[in-house]
């Protein structure tokens, strides 16, 4: 099964993150589809500020620190099984 991510926001943002710009993380979720992630947040303030942006669903997270990336899949507990 595949995810379309043809959301352009999500391309311009990853790029403006792995390229240094002020722009340091950004996070992904589906809204109401099960096939296409959208551009949930983005934000200048690291890790700490991502964590404001997680909501009771499942997400996906990309955040600079320092010169280092990292990738972060959120499954919160109230997801059901069968969403996981």
């Amino acid at each position: 099964m595949s995810c379309d991510l043809g959301d352009p926001a999500i391309l311009e943002n990853y790029n403006a993150i792995i390229s240094g710009a002020p722009t340091n993380w950004l996070v992904l979720g589906y809204h109401d589809t099960r096939d296409k992630l959208s551009l949930y947040s983005k934000g200048t303030g690291g890790v700490a500020e991502l964590q404001t942006a997680l909501k009771e669903e499942v997400l996906y997270g990309f955040v600079r620190v320092d010169d280092r990336f990292a990738l972060i899949s959120f499954v919160p507990e109230q997801v059901s099984g069968l969403r996981r």
